[in-house]
This record gives structure tokens, sequence and C-alpha cells, in this order.
């Protein structure tokens, strides 16, 4: 029913013409078949939001350790990396505390003397009862598999084993702030069939992901210089200009190396399937496969593709954009500012007597002073 308004409306833009009675019966008709839809479909719809935590500057953590000492010392270092840290002996009275105050990340220290799996099983079973449960991050002396494996069964995201750099531990606990905060992923969705590609985006905007959507391949690579995607889902049977020349069109452009295509098809045949990686071409999903999966899949690969943009147009340490990458930026704002006849400056800051620093702390302090 709403496949057949949808084409009323369509037709209604179209011809300048307004069949006020059609599309009222067919409204109506809609809001029936609404209400007589079994309990089973309506379970597998997606819901409309997905909230996010909001990020603050400061992070707060929560420190379960049982010894005064190693606990006043690791929250005065992460002090000094402006991270707010709240300290309890065990894990005992957690719940009532993080309902009460937001928690970035739970760091545990781990005794030696007892079983982490235990303490372990007991912290995830707490954690699960929230709907946005923090990182949960261990610290131990003990650092072999058995270890390790407890952790990650227990859905721990980071593993530190003693003695702590702070700064790696400092960097963990932003980087998982940092994810609540970014962007939402830019998917284009290339597809000369409309109705199917914007039922696509429909599908990802309700997961929270940004999307475009173009019909005609022709103008794909005009779009690519404006919406700027993490990834393309691209149809392989297109009139004019198929998937696998569209996807070699785009590989012949250095920058767009890091962008992910995949194959949006129907396309079932696993020769096609491997003609299409051979031009380019990432993975293949089949259009029949369910809302959740898709879901699934896109935000993996988009995750992938930001990672690997990121690693290849910005410095490891400090985040900032690397040479190369700097270069192509400054030109690219020069010629927009002579294009706009407006103003534009920029400014080089140079850290004197910096080798000092290297030559009196080490390397390692002189790379936490840059990445400050």
């Amino acid at each position: 029913m709403a496949h057949k308004l949808e084409d009323a409306l369509h037709f209604m833009h179209l011809n300048h013409t307004s069949p006020e009675e059609t599309v009222e019966a067919l409204f109506l008709a809609l809001e029936k078949a609404a209400h007589t839809v079994p309990q089973m479909e309506i379970d597998h719809i997606l819901p409309l939001t997905r909230t996010r935590q909001a990020t603050k500057n400061t992070p707060r953590i929560l420190l379960i350790c049982d010894k005064p000492a190693i606990a006043d010392d690791l929250n005065a270092q992460l002090n000094k990396h402006a991270i707010s840290t709240e300290i309890i002996e065990s894990s005992a009275n957690l719940l009532p505390l993080i309902e009460k105050i937001h928690i970035d990340a739970i760091v545990i220290e781990l005794s030696p003397s007892a079983d982490p799996s235990v303490e372990l099983s007991r912290l995830q079973g707490i954690t699960r009862l929230l709907e946005h449960p923090p990182s949960l991050i261990v610290i131990s002396e003990r650092d072999d598999l058995y270890s390790r494996l407890n952790a990650v069964r227990a859905g721990v995201g980071a593993f530190f084993s003693k003695p702590v750099h702070v700064q790696e531990l400092a960097d963990f606990i932003r980087s998982r702030q940092l994810i609540l905060s970014e962007p939402a992923f830019r998917i284009l969705i290339v597809d000369d069939y409309a109705q199917v590609a914007h039922h696509t985006a429909l599908i990802l905007q309700r997961a929270k992901m940004e999307t475009c959507v173009e019909t005609d391949p022709m103008k794909v690579l005009e779009l690519l210089t404006i919406f700027h995607p993490e990834l393309i889902l691209l149809d392989l049977n297109m009139p004019g200009c198929n998937g696998l020349e569209l996807a070699s069109v785009i590989r012949q452009h250095c920058i767009y190396t890091g962008t992910t295509i995949v194959f949006f098809s129907e396309e079932t045949a696993i020769d096609r399937h491997i003609d299409a990686l051979k031009a380019g071409g990432d993975e293949f999903f089949i259009k029949s496969m369910g809302p959740k999966r898709l879901v699934a899949a896109v935000e993996a690969k988009a995750k992938r593709s930001r990672t690997i943009k990121r690693l290849m147009l910005r410095d490891g340490l400090t985040g900032l954009l690397n040479r190369a990458s700097f270069d192509e930026r400054l030109q690219w704002e020069i010629t927009k500012s002579r294009r706009l006849a407006t103003n534009f400056s920029y400014v080089m800051l140079d850290l004197g007597h910096f080798k000092s620093i290297n030559d009196q702390f080490g390397h390692r302090a002189g790379d936490e002073v840059l990445s400050f």
C-alpha cells in the first residue's frame, strides 16, 4: 500500500495534478494495512533512532583497586592527563555509583592472588544492566594467554600489563570517548533503480548514517568531490556505465584509494563477484540481505574505511594532517580563496629548542609533549 501511495504522489508531482480522492483512499488503505501487520513482522522493524552518549572534554573513569597507594598514584598521573578519576576498593557497590554519575570507562586493577575470571564475570554482569555500558579496562601483573582470554570473554576493551604506561592508558580512554563524538558515516548509494536506492538510504538513515543517492552513474565523480563518502554502495548492472566500469574509474583517482567500494546487487554468480573485486571493489553484498545485516555490514566497512583514511592522511602521534595531506589541503584553500576573492591566512609555529627535551627526558617524553 505504501508503494502504491508513493507512485500516486510521484505521478502528482510530475504531472502537477492533484487526485485528492485517490490519495485519501490510499492513505486510509495504508492505515488499515498498518493495523493488520502481524506482530512477527513488527519485531523486525529497525528503531528510528540510536542514542549516543554526549561526550565531555574531560573523561571520567572509575578505578577499582584495593591498594590505596597504587590507586592514589594512578589517580595523580591520570589527573595530569586531564582525566577525572573516582576510586572504589571493589565492585560490590559499583552499580549505584555508575547509575548516579556518568562514567566513560571502568579501570580494574586485578590482584595476582585472585581468580581474574570471577571478578571479571561479576563486572560484566553489572555492566550488562546498563543501557550505555562504559568501556572496561584491565590492569594486571599477569600477562598470559589465560588472563587475556578471560578479559576478552568479559568484554574488556583493553588489557594493560604492569608497569602501566599512563600515556597509552590515557590515549585509549580518550579514543573510546572520541568514538561517541565522531560524525555519522557518509554512505553514497549509486543505483539506477531509484526506489531501491531510496529504500536502502532509509534503512541506513535509521541507523544514524548520512546518505546520498545518485541514480546516474555519470554524475558520481562530481558527487564524490562534494559528499566525500567513506563507503560507496554500487549497483552492478546500470545503463550507460555499469558498476565494474565505474569502480575502475574511481580507483584511477589516488585520492579515493581509501574509500571502500561495496557492490550491491542481486547477482549471485560467483564469477561476477570475482570480477567485481578485481575491478576495485572491497566487498559484494546481495540486495536480499536483511536490514539488520545490511546495517551491521555497512557500519563495519565504513569504520574500516574511516580508519584507513585517518592513517593515510594524518600523523599517528599528533593527529594532525601529514605533510602530503597538508600540502594538498593548503593548495585547496588557496584555490578556494582565489575563486571566492576572499582573504586567506595560515600560521607556522616553530617549536624552539625541542631537541633539548628529547636529549634530557628521552624521545618518549618528547612524543608526549608533541601529542599535547
